[in-house]
């Protein structure tokens, strides 16, 4: 209907009755449908008044529409995953037990502890009354072994030795600081030790927790430096336990006999052997 209507309206068509005179009888066909066009000649009607003009507006409009729905669902959702990746992650894997890629696998040979934990005896009581029941006796996973100076240090040692052994015996120190902890030698000595393991292994070693807020010129210089470079968390974080769980994790899936990594890497060595073995036997 539209492509007849615009037949009659087309300049060349003006004169239809001179140039194809034997079909003069079309410029008098009147509309039967739609109902308000209804007795009019089609030579009269115009596009608008067939509806024509607003379907293909509309039709149009819904594929812009749904277009620009979609990129800004997914602006919203990149906005989100770049300002969140953090928490992201660490949800995916406490929460949802996900190992996202690109995490980073710890070679744990030789390490007795999977975190030493270092505070000050003034803040003793939330150290064994939450932080340590916590991460021993976690709910549905697997527990962690601490190292406390209390309890796992070597009797007739001396303190600088056994913080030093504590230490490079553990994955992992953490730091619980508070202003009692900066005022104390000892917590302050076993955090320079932790940090220069940490530059010893080049990994994240040490991992920073705050009990009370701390001004930055109440800091000890290298605690300072830490602080403006390493990720800490304050004990009323929301994510607190989420955040030590994941940085005292090494991030590898298990199955159900054990670590899935460690089962791979004895079968790859078996078949090395058996190869080996074979290719003796072909050589005698």
């Amino acid at each position: 209907m539209k492509d007849f209507v615009e037949f009659f309206h087309h300049d060349n068509n003006l004169t239809i009755d001179t140039a194809i005179g034997q079909y003069m009888y079309l410029q008098d066909l009147k509309c039967h449908k739609p109902d308000k066009l209804k007795g009019r000649k089609i030579a009269g009607v115009t596009i608008r008044e067939l509806g024509c003009e607003l379907e293909t507006t509309t039709l149009l409009a819904a594929p812009i529409i749904v277009l620009c729905l979609i990129v800004a669902i997914l602006i919203v959702f990149i906005i989100i995953m770049i300002k969140y990746r953090k928490e992201i992650v660490i949800l995916a894997f406490t929460r949802l037990n996900i190992i996202l890629p690109c995490q980073r696998f710890e070679d744990n040979a030789g390490k007795k502890f999977d975190a030493f934990v270092s505070y000050s005896q003034h803040d003793s009581n939330w150290v064994l009354n939450t932080l340590v029941p916590g991460l021993e006796r976690p709910n549905g996973l697997d527990p962690f072994k601490l190292c406390l100076h209390q309890r796992d240090f070597a009797v007739g040692t001396a303190i600088a030795e056994n913080i030093v052994n504590s230490v490079e015996a553990s994955r992992h120190t953490i730091l619980v600081i508070s202003r009692k902890f900066l005022e104390s030698e000892w917590c302050l000595m076993e955090f320079r030790t932790a940090f220069h393991q940490s530059l010893l292994e080049k990994k994240k070693h040490l991992i920073l927790v705050t009990v009370e807020q701390l001004a930055p010129e109440e800091l000890d210089a290298d605690l300072k430096r830490c602080m403006q470079t390493l990720t800490y968390v304050h004990i009323n974080d929301r994510l607190f336990w989420d955040k030590i769980i994941f940085s005292l994790s090494n991030k590898r899936k298990r199955n159900k006999d054990g670590h899935f990594f460690d089962n791979l890497k004895h079968c790859f060595r078996h078949r090395q052997h058996h190869h080996a073995n074979g290719n003796n036997n072909q050589a005698k």
